[in-house]
């Protein structure tokens, strides 16, 4: 089994780690006809409701991380927005960490209407995730990840509910380092959605995504500003490379992810501590697909980041499911290169 010895046999026994990997597992919908779809998939475009991923960086390497669509395709948007939010009740009550449950509420009060029926043509609502260490006696490192859609709404709509939302928690929006991540932002992208960090029972980071209309390297390096004017040189190299070998970034092809972090429960989120940028390789070629892995080792080198996890990830992938694909790439500047993720979607 991937997670190895992660997930404790029978019973609702076990740390953070065996509960979040039992309980998403649990939450991983079987394949629904098209003719039976309510919604459009949203994780993958073929459908896969599972993402596993790796993190390169210069610190110690997370046990397993991955990201779910809970909810069969044959259930309705708000069903599935209803379906995900009683799994993450579930797992917070199991966690005992009912103490985020009112950041929490705070959050989807933003994200979502009163009316569930007014989300019915959304493009997604809510996805799952968790990232838990390799070692048991770092338990208390595991991670709960809540996704939410925000593509839904004109520009200016979405950006006063991203500002509304971080006022809420005491960031205001007059702050003259929100004032300028914004101002860098707004005329590039668009917000799409939102992750939220729960770690050791609360709400430890946000982050903000924004959906590129035109990711060329002058607007990804305006976007990277607010955090990386240092990485730009890094982010040139890395825009080329891609594009080079994988061909050119489609409108909405790169997300943006801005990291707001804090480290108590009803304390103020600091400022922007990181920002990543998401590539999407779904419309890579067949035949263009076996180039990732090695350019991402290459990369890595570049960077100083240990490449070698990378294709032990691939192995234990490939082995399990019979091959995979890889979905996403992510680049992570604070303010210098930090990390590469490596997002696969295991073959059905």
């Amino acid at each position: 089994m991937f997670a190895r010895g992660l997930i404790s046999p029978g019973g609702e026994a076990g740390g953070a780690s065996a509960v979040l990997i039992r309980e998403l597992a649990t939450a991983i919908p079987d394949p629904v006809a098209g003719s039976d779809r309510r919604r459009r998939p949203a994780l993958c475009h073929d459908g896969t409701p599972l993402v596993l991923s790796i993190k390169l960086g210069r610190g110690r390497s997370d046990g397993l991380r991955l990201l779910i669509e809970p909810g069969a395709l044959d259930r309705s948007v708000a069903e599935q927005v209803a379906l995900s939010l009683a799994k993450l009740d579930r797992l917070i009550g199991l966690l005992s960490w009912r103490a985020a449950a009112a950041d929490i509420n705070t959050i989807t009060r933003f994200v979502f209407p009163p009316d569930p029926q007014s989300i019915r043509g959304w493009w997604g609502g809510i996805w799952l995730g968790a990232s838990v260490p390799a070692s048991p006696d770092r338990d208390s490192e595991a991670e709960l990840r809540v996704y939410l859609n925000l593509r839904h709404g004109d520009a200016a709509s979405r950006w006063r509910r991203v500002i509304g939302l971080l006022s809420a928690f005491g960031e205001a929006a007059s702050d003259a380092a929100f004032a300028g991540w914004i101002q860098c932002a707004r005329p590039h992208a668009l917000p799409v959605g939102l992750g939220v960090v729960l770690k050791a029972g609360i709400v430890a980071a946000i982050r903000v995504y924004v959906g590129v209309a035109q990711p060329d390297l002058s607007s990804l390096t305006a976007l990277g500003e607010p955090i990386s004017p240092t990485g730009q040189v890094a982010l040139a190299d890395l825009y080329r490379g891609f594009t080079d070998r994988f061909g050119a970034l489609r409108s909405q092809g790169v997300t943006v992810g801005y990291d707001l972090v804090r480290e108590d429960s009803g304390q103020p989120f600091r400022g922007i501590g990181r920002v990543k940028m998401d590539m999407c390789c779904q419309f890579v070629s067949p035949e263009r697909q076996a180039g990732i892995g090695p350019w991402v080792e290459g990369l890595a080198t570049e960077w100083s980041l240990d490449p070698a996890p990378l294709k032990g990830f691939m192995a234990d992938v490939d082995a399990s499911w019979g091959g995979s694909n890889v979905e996403f790439l992510s680049f992570g500047f604070a303010p210098d290169p930090a990390h590469i993720t490596v997002y696969v979607k295991p073959r059905s």
